[in-house]
This record gives C-alpha cells, structure tokens and sequence, in this order.
C-alpha cells in the first residue's frame, strides 16, 4: 500500500513537473514570438519610412538610378560664366529666319541642337524643350555632375552602349553630351507616339502628351514611365520644370 501510495505521489510529481515545464516552455516561446513580433515590426516601420522618403524624392524629382541623390532645384542666384561654344559653325541656308534664344549658348551652338534633332527626326519645336531641359538639368554648365549623370544635359554613364555607339567618349563636352542627350530623349519621343493612341482619355492634347512622356522618360527612365502612364500619371514634377524653364525662354534681341 505504501509502496502504491509512493508510486502514485512520484507520478502526481512527474506530471506536475510536465506541467509546469511545458507552461515555461510555451511562455518563452510566447517571449520569443512577441520579441519577433517587435522586430518585424520595428523592420517595417524602417522600410515603411524609407519607402516614403524614396517615394518623396521620387516626387522631388530626384533621379531614381542614383544611388545617392542629389535634388536637382533652381537654383535663381547662379550665373553661368562664360558661353557655351559650339567646335564649328553649322551651316544653314536660311539662319536670317533662325530665332536664336537669350541663354549661354552660342548662335552656332544653338544651331548645332537644332541640327542633331534633325537628325534624329525630332520636331523642330523641341528645340525650346532642350533649352528648357539644359536649364533644369544643369544651368547650362557643361562641366557639372550629380552621380553617375553628367554634362549639360545630364546624360547617365548607364547608357555605356549607347555613348559606345555613338562614338562619345567625354560627357562633359557639350556636343558629345547633346548628341547622347538628344539619342536618349528621341527614346521617350518614340515612347509617347507609341503610347498616346492607347490612352483613352489623358485630358490633353496628343502633342502635350507625347512631351510629357518624352520628359518622363528622360527623367525617370523608359521602363519607369510606362509603368507611370499604366498607372494615369501622364506628368510629373520635372515635366512641370521643364515647361515652366519653356515660358522663361527670351529671344535675343540682336545675334
């Protein structure tokens, strides 16, 4: 009986003892999840918080293939010193009839542009959204950079085939800059004429959309901006600058 009795207390024991040690087994477990929990949570708050500073500067107009951005803003107090020159003059039958623009770009520079969007078949209007697109990109400095882009119209050393085709080799030499700006622009031209017919209501003109996208492109990247007109976004900020550089435009007075 006795023995029974022992038995039966040493077995009362061992499952009290299961017990409690499954209670503190499922209580450290509970610990470890909640510590989980936390972390996880504390990895999305981080990622949520550097999905909405992205998202910011993607708004701001900084180039998304930048790993270290720098804004790209107005800049009102700067002068550019000097004029941007072009290596030979560009001939032309009729440049009596040539409106040449009050920025510091030479006559025979301002011929050269005109001449590469020939060229690549480009609208002789978008001549104006060069100049535009100069005076946001750089200020006209040919010499500036910001990363990986470079030259008076920030052209990105990504496009490494492309400057091979083209033969360009120093970005920071205005021709060569212009010749592979123009290249990467006319993709995004190209863009927006195949785009626009497919685009039920975009509450502007097929001219305006067809820039826009071209802008787009050139800013954000090929990819990027149909993934933007797929969503109904048919402008953005640097679209906005662009235009707004357009209305600053003064002809000369005098050549």
């Amino acid at each position: 009986m006795n023995n029974y009795l022992r038995i039966e207390s040493g077995s009362r024991k061992a499952v009290f003892g299961s017990v409690i040690g499954g209670l503190i087994i499922a209580l450290v477990l509970c610990a470890c999840l909640l510590d989980h929990d936390n972390s996880v949570s504390a990895d999305y708050e981080k990622e949520s918080a550097q999905t909405t500073a992205y998202t910011e500067a993607y708004d701001a107009n900084i180039p998304t293939y930048v790993a270290a951005p720098i804004q790209r803003d107005f800049i009102p107090d700067y002068v550019v010193e000097g004029i941007v020159e072009a290596s030979e003059p560009v001939e032309s039958e009729n440049k009596s009839d040539i409106l040449y623009y009050d920025v510091p770009l030479s006559n025979d520079m301002q011929d050269y542009i005109r001449q590469v969007l020939s060229d690549n078949e480009l609208p002789e209007n978008h001549f104006e959204i060069i100049l535009a697109m100069m005076h946001v990109e750089s200020r006209f400095k040919t010499d500036v950079s910001n990363g990986n882009c470079i030259g008076i119209l920030q052209v990105s050393t990504i496009h490494k085939d492309r400057l091979d085709e083209l033969g360009v080799s120093d970005l920071t030499n205005p021709e060569q800059c212009i010749l592979a700006g123009i290249s990467i622009y006319k993709d995004g031209y190209s863009l927006g004429v195949d785009l626009e017919p497919t685009i039920d209501d975009h509450g502007m003109s097929s001219e305006d959309f067809i820039i826009n996208v071209a802008l787009m492109s050139y800013n954000t990247g090929y990819y990027g901006t149909k993934d933007l007109v797929a969503d109904g976004i048919y402008s953005t900020r640097y679209v906005e600058k662009v235009r707004e550089a357009i209305d600053k435009l003064e002809v000369k007075t005098e050549s």
